[in-house]
């Protein structure tokens, strides 16, 4: 290969093998730092740089390589697009919206300023931007995409019903532009959604029907930790051993979402003490890398509630709660207040319990009433009187 192509695409073809066949992150930042090294004045490495970054959940360090790569060369992109989503994991919503400006006055108009915009509206409850979105989306790439998004911002705030329609509709949209592993990504949310807000048998079946969709390594990898979720070993054990076996050095994949799912399948069994060991591999990344989200810290909390370490799990959903913009349109966001509450009943801490369950519930004053998330919460503050 050295004596067909230049130094420059030996690196392109290196850091893609990496990435995207053998999906090694480590190797892949290393070989975008030695691209950079070599080629110092190439932006390219830079904005590979700064996406991975962003999906290991490192956005301080994607902010300098995203700025480099805008003074490098202003036409592209890419930087934009890494930048804001860099800020608004830092919670730096403003400059995260400066951004996608910059890139519009620049001429920019791509899917993914829309979705930080869509994000950002989510964020400030601007209800009327969080439409505008979705209807310049309409009959666009990126209409499915801001489709369930709104699915998940439904879910979010308890609104299931209305969830349900959005996800409906994004799968429609992706199916009919022949997304079929696009569709069955949104099936697995669904079930997500609908587990954790108190509906099992409807995210089994979300879960079933994903796979009938797709079987596409995303799909597979995503229904295994609804299954876990739901306590089903069958199911999780074969997906993940088999995506395991095709994928051995896949970093996310080995080092979050095994063991997340892992620390599901205890936390249904009632062992929460495995449950955190199941965990220990995720604490060498940091929030929101790769698909996981918030995913360890919330079971973590989870977790300690259940061993009766409501300190420490207090501080986990505290984590969580001060990076709203990891996650922003995440259930587990806005359940973490809930969290919050359970582990300050713990501690024997009333007055803050009873404060963190009244947060929660001004959070879902608008969920769909029948909730059994919403009535289990109810119970646990009466108790509290």
């Amino acid at each position: 290969m050295k004596d067909r192509v230049t130094e420059r695409e030996r690196f392109y073809v290196l850091s893609h093998y990496y990435d995207f066949a053998v999906d090694d992150v480590d190797k892949t930042l290393e070989t975008y730092k030695e691209w950079l090294r070599v080629y110092p004045r190439d932006e390219v490495p830079r904005d590979n740089l700064a996406l991975l970054y962003n999906a290991r959940g490192e956005y301080e360090t994607a902010v300098p390589y995203s700025l480099d790569a805008i003074k490098l060369n202003p036409k592209d992109r890419f930087p934009y697009q890494n930048l804001s989503f860099a800020y608004m994991g830092l919670n730096r919503f403003d400059e995260s919206k400066a951004t996608v400006r910059q890139a519009n006055d620049m001429g920019f108009d791509t899917d993914v300023l829309h979705l930080a915009l869509m994000n950002l509206a989510f964020v400030r409850n601007d209800q009327a931007q969080i439409q505008k979105e979705l209807e310049q989306a309409t009959g666009k790439t990126v209409e499915d995409t801001l489709l369930f998004f709104k699915a998940q911002s439904d879910c979010a705030l308890g609104k299931l019903a209305s969830a349900r329609q959005y996800y409906a509709r994004s799968m429609a949209v992706s199916q009919n532009d022949k997304l079929a592993e696009t569709a069955s990504a949104t099936r697995t949310a669904q079930g997500v959604c609908e587990a954790v807000l108190g509906y099992p048998s409807a995210a089994a079946q979300s879960a079933s029907e994903a796979l009938k969709i797709s079987q596409g390594k995303r799909t597979r990898g995503f229904a295994a930790k609804l299954f876990a979720l739901l306590g089903d070993t069958t199911h999780s054990h074969k997906l993940l051993a088999d995506l395991v076996k095709e994928s051995p050095q896949s970093t996310f994949l080995i080092n979050l979402d095994t063991p997340v799912a892992r620390a599901s399948e205890y936390l249904a069994a009632n062992k929460p003490a495995e449950a955190l060991a199941a965990l220990e591999p995720c604490k060498a990344f940091a929030m929101g890398a790769g698909f996981a989200g918030y995913w360890p810290v919330y079971l973590r909390g989870e977790a300690l509630v259940k061993v009766k370490q409501g300190d420490k799990a207090a501080a986990e959903y505290q984590k969580i709660l001060d990076h709203r913009g990891i996650d922003p349109t995440s259930p587990l966001y806005s359940l973490a207040r809930l969290g919050l509450g359970r582990a300050y009943a713990v501690q024997g801490d009333l007055a803050k319990a009873k404060t963190a369950y009244q947060d929660f519930f001004a959070v879902w004053k608008d969920a769909d009433p029948d909730l059994p998330t919403l009535a289990r919460a109810k119970a646990e503050y009466a108790k509290l009187q």
